[in-house]
Parts: C-alpha cells; sequence; structure tokens
C-alpha cells in the first residue's frame, strides 16, 4: 500500500530535554517500570492540534497502539 508505514517507522520524535522530562516523571510513579506514556490527539484549532499525555500500565495498550 503507497504511503503505508511500517512498524519500523517513527510514529512521534521526542527531543533528548523531552524524553529525560518524560523519565523523570514517569520515574517517580511506584509502578514506574510497568508504564507506557499514551498520547492522544483531543483537538485541532487552526494548524495546531492539542494532545493528552498520560501513563498507562503496558498491559491496558490496545492492539493498536505501538509500544517502543
Amino acid at each position: 500500500m503507497p504511503g503505508a508505514m511500517s512498524t519500523n517507522d517513527p510514529i512521534l520524535t521526542i527531543s533528548d530535554e523531552a524524553l529525560e522530562t518524560i523519565l523523570t516523571v514517569r520515574d517517580r510513579e511506584p509502578d514506574a517500570g510497568e508504564l507506557a506514556l499514551s498520547l492522544a490527539v483531543t483537538g485541532i484549532q487552526g494548524l495546531d492540534f492539542s494532545y493528552e499525555l498520560t501513563f498507562i500500565p503496558t498491559e491496558d495498550a490496545g492492539e493498536g497502539d505501538a509500544l517502543h
């Protein structure tokens, strides 16, 4: 299928500084090793998207979710 992403294609790029912040916040959780960052697009205004970021247990990830 033309234009389709493979499972190896990155779906999100995170800066080193943002990754450090995410890991610092996650590491404060008692079950940090079992958590994944969930990102959902919650809206759009003009050319800007709004997002919701939540830590979820990896076991709660959906079938279509990408875990990296």
